[in-house]
């Protein structure tokens, strides 16, 4: 847990949670004076973004059609919004605390809506392939401790997670194997970088098994892959041969070449590695809370993402009710949308639609989308002025210390005045 000394109007915490990119720091010492952060290391430039990105100094508590107003007449206007609708969507979440996933689930129930993490299209992928095959994974803390080979499959952390070798990568006596279909600022750092097809991940992972059974490989494997066969069969002996292994997996699959059968073949690939040395696989998350909010998701509704709440009990398809989906088909009517940060972790498809849309939208930076959201709320910044949990891209729950006091509400406050609200309402009207 963070401590703090204080020295008159200056304030210093330390072990403070970084939620620039899948909260993987814990260790960030940050200095306050004057209700402003002055100093924050170690961080990346991810983290100089979140904790040096001062707010306006004063911000009305909300917004109605683009205009400054009360909070309350706010809440009303969202309430209005939200009866009306026929088809509404809860989506975001990524960059919310677990107490604001959860409710955004309650309110989702409430009025009968789709609910869905922004983001979690392409990893709508890696979700399938685990619910079809299993993971076999491990906690950060195990991978640093343990791992003495690394396979980064399609994964560049030097520049998606800055401090990842920092806090949890190779120490001494690792090796550091890169697999992409160009070179990347961490290929540079690597040990072997191998070049592969940009289409070439299943055959690939087939190859490899095919080896470890001790199969022939099929003729065509070279080109197909794009590495030779003596590399495939040195890479398979690499594998079989670790003292504890680790595929880290890079955080853009789910489309074309990366399909859910893909990742299906590298984890029973890692499974079946298991019957020679440990191996555990660690996907790459981004942004910060994305693994709390599917958590969440998991244990309120029974799915990770894609719910469809509206025929009062739940029921999920990725491909049928992802939020990018039900915005690009028009099947949605209004919005909410909580813990989605910037306007830009929203697809573009997505924010087309959403532009002609009744929109809510709770925390982030309310005042740079286009067009104005019907209602905005600007809300305390989770890890800066809100506490709560979050949990880290392996799962781990953390807890947030807020450093700076807050002027907002919390998303889970004002979602919560929402839900209560409208229950009021329609009480009102029973």
């Amino acid at each position: 847990m963070a401590q703090s000394a204080q020295s008159s109007a200056t304030k210093t915490f330390s072990d403070v949670v970084c939620v620039g990119c899948g909260c993987l720091c814990d260790d960030i010492c940050v200095t306050v004076r004057d209700n402003r952060v002055v100093e924050a290391d170690p961080l990346c430039e991810l983290g100089r973004a979140l904790f040096f990105a001062q707010p306006a100094e004063s911000k009305p508590a909300a917004f109605v059609d683009g205009h400054s107003a009360e909070y309350d007449e706010a809440i009303d206007r969202a309430a209005d919004v939200l009866r009306a609708a026929q088809a509404p969507l809860v989506c975001g979440l990524c960059e919310a605390t677990c107490e604001a996933q959860q409710a955004a689930v309650a309110l989702a129930d409430r009025i009968g809506a789709i609910i869905d993490p922004i983001g979690s299209d392409p990893r709508s992928s890696f979700l399938t392939a685990v619910q079809q095959v299993g993971l076999a994974t491990c906690t950060l803390g195990e991978l640093r401790h343990r791992a003495d080979r690394f396979l980064l499959w399609r994964a560049n952390p030097a520049v998606t997670h800055p401090r990842f070798f920092q806090r949890y990568g190779p120490q001494a006596n690792v090796t550091l194997l890169v697999i992409d279909e160009h070179p990347t600022d961490t290929a540079r750092v690597a040990d072997e970088f191998l070049l592969l097809r940009a289409d070439g991940d299943f055959d690939l992972v087939w190859a490899l098994r095919a080896v470890l059974h001790g199969l022939a490989l099929p003729h065509d494997t070279e080109r197909r892959t794009g590495l030779p066969l003596t590399t495939i069969r040195r890479l398979a002996e690499f594998l079989q041969t670790a003292t504890y292994g680790v595929v880290v997996l890079g955080g853009g699959w789910g489309s074309g070449r990366c399909d859910h059968l893909t990742i299906e073949a590298i984890l029973v690939l890692v499974r079946e590695l298991n019957r020679f040395r440990p191996w555990r696989v660690v996907p790459l998350v981004n942004p910060a809370n994305q693994t709390g909010a599917e958590n969440v998701l998991a244990w309120s509704t029974g799915y990770p993402a894609a719910v469809d709440l509206r025929g009062g009990c739940p029921r999920a398809n990725p491909g049928e009710f992802s939020a990018v989906d039900v915005l690009s088909r028009g099947e949605v009517d209004a919005a909410v949308i909580v813990g989605a940060g910037s306007p830009g972790r929203v697809p573009a498809a997505a924010r087309s639609r959403l532009a002609t849309l009744a929109t809510i939208v709770i925390g982030g930076d309310v005042r740079s989308m286009t067009p104005a959201p019907t209602v905005a709320f600007p809300t305390a910044r989770p890890g800066l002025e809100a506490g709560g949990i979050v949990h880290r891209m392996d799962g781990v729950p953390l807890s947030l210390r807020p450093v700076l006091s807050a002027s907002h509400k919390t998303d889970a406050q004002v979602l919560d005045d929402i839900k209560r609200r409208i229950e009021k309402l329609q009480k009102g009207h029973s």
